[in-house]
């Protein structure tokens, strides 16, 4: 086994024991090594924590070079007092190092004559001062020229210590933050979260810990910060205070949640995009083929009645000519409003209240209520909306009407209209327990236009078709869930 160098220099004296231990201090076997009187002293045993027996004095301060290794790497060494046998006392110095090329440890335990004890000590503890000076040094130089901010809290929260770069992120001077709690000024929600932490950290549960969280600026703004906190401890284990590093990502959050912003916009936009092309393809369609075969089948009924001669019945010709004539004009017309709602873009906005602009539709449709015997139920938990007065109207009639339409001859329909928040956003819902739609059949023609999926009833397959339109055209959307015999439920999201 491989010891770190500049140990044999440092003990003068001989070896009595030595012990291998994992990195938690637990004994392990190892014949090859000396056992002398620290080994009687002690009564280890193989796979047990070596210092299972010791007074808690001496557990204490093995902790802390322990823990001194694990963080500096360095050798550590101390004085262990005990028995050269039973009538005369000993004392060893320990010496504890890590082996080389392994995570294993090795405890040696040197004899020092009482007569030579306090030669050895005084060399010991000048080689020890010269260490904690040159370690408080570099402690004191990298905490006040550091560009972190960097603070030095008691267990209770008292800010102890701080550096130039702490009072700059937080506004408050030294002396003002030494008056302070670092609860005093944590962000609310942010603070017991950060408690816990610490709570954990004193009972010795973890070490330490990083989080992000929020303070409250002198000026009241929030500043986000990353805090890594780590705890230092007394010989005896005791909690002395902690050192927290703060680094100031209120910038970095910013650009971030910017960023996040334009992200969405450009999703918005996105989407607007291709609802806006998918528009264009329906009316292409619209066009290319409601209103080119209505006007191709005039142009032949028209060149019909010129060629004439005894089989041509002008009667019936002219019939199927007004028919043609009216499907034209009643695809124009429906083509007409919706870009008389594209035109509107820019109408005006008006807080509505729902129960109020929905009580004038249910006047219209009373009849229709009436005869099917419907109930119709609303509850509306956001009572109102920014929108163009007509349009809501408009969504109400066409989602009424076609609930009270497709219904079941033998069930009494149940409408319920229902308004919620949804992820920051305003959603009106018309759910009716009617003939529902086969979505995985028609789920792509919903909305499209003179698609009919119920046939016996009277309809012309424009209404959804309007009513996506209008609510596209202010950047909301609608969706629907269905399943055949059940019933239906529209979805209307706004902006």
């Amino acid at each position: 086994m491989n010891l770190s160098p500049g140990l044999t220099d440092l003990l003068s004296f001989q070896v009595d024991s030595a012990l291998e231990l994992d990195g938690e201090g637990i004994l392990l076997e190892n014949e090859n090594l000396p056992k002398g009187k620290f080994f009687d002293n002690i009564k280890p045993i193989p796979g047990q924590p070596i210092y299972l027996r010791w007074e808690e004095t001496h557990k204490n301060e093995f902790f802390h070079h322990l823990e001194n290794l694990k963080v500096k790497g360095n050798l550590e060494k101390w004085f262990y007092f005990g028995k050269a046998s039973e009538k005369e006392d000993a004392s060893f110095l320990l010496s504890l190092c890590r082996a080389e090329g392994s995570d294993r440890l090795v405890l040696f335990a040197t004899t020092v004559p009482l007569s030579a004890f306090s030669h050895v000590r005084d060399k010991l503890n000048l080689s020890i001062s010269d260490q904690i000076q040159e370690s408080e040094e570099k402690f004191r130089k990298t905490f006040y020229n550091s560009s972190i901010g960097i603070a030095l809290v008691s267990p209770n929260g008292n800010w102890m210590d701080v550096n130039d770069a702490v009072c700059s992120m937080l506004g408050y001077s030294g002396v003002e933050l030494r008056g302070l709690t670092f609860q005093d000024i944590t962000h609310p929600e942010d603070l017991d979260g950060d408690l816990e932490l610490v709570g954990k950290t004193l009972r010795g549960q973890i070490s330490s810990y990083n989080l992000e969280k929020r303070y409250i600026h002198k000026n009241g703004k929030v500043v986000h910060a990353l805090l890594s906190v780590s705890l230092v401890r007394s010989p005896l284990g005791e909690p002395k205070f902690f050192i927290s590093q703060l680094i100031n990502m209120t910038e970095t959050k910013e650009l971030f949640l910017a960023l996040e912003r334009k992200n969405l916009l450009l999703e918005a936009t996105s989407s607007d995009l291709e609802k806006k092309i998918d528009q264009l393809e329906e009316f292409n369609r619209i066009v290319a083929h409601n209103l080119r075969g209505s006007i191709g089948n005039v142009v032949s009924l028209v060149a019909l009645l010129k060629e004439g001669g005894p089989n041509v019945d002008s009667v019936e010709v002219t019939g199927l000519l007004d028919d043609s004539s009216r499907a034209v004009l009643d695809n124009l017309q429906t083509l007409m409003k919706v870009l008389e709602v594209r035109a509107n873009h820019g109408v005006e906005f008006e807080e509505l209240n729902f129960q109020k602009t929905l009580q004038p539709i249910l006047a219209i449709l009373s009849g229709n209520i009436r005869n099917k015997r419907a109930k119709i139920s609303y509850d509306f938990k956001i009572p109102s909306v920014l929108y163009p007065k007509v349009y809501l109207e408009s969504i109400f009639y066409n989602l009424l009407d076609n609930a009270l339409k497709y219904t079941h001859a033998d069930k009494e329909p149940q409408i319920n209209v229902s308004t919620y928040m949804e992820n920051g956003r305003t959603v009106l819902a018309v759910q009716d327990n009617g003939l529902g739609i086969d979505l995985k059949f028609y789920g792509d023609q919903i909305f499209k236009y003179k698609k009919i999926f119920h046939r016996g009833f009277e309809s012309n397959g424009v209404g959804l078709f309007m009513t996506k339109n209008q609510i596209e055209t202010f950047g909301g959307s609608i969706d629907v869930k269905s399943k055949v015999g059940e019933g239906s439920t529209f979805t209307v999201t706004f902006v």
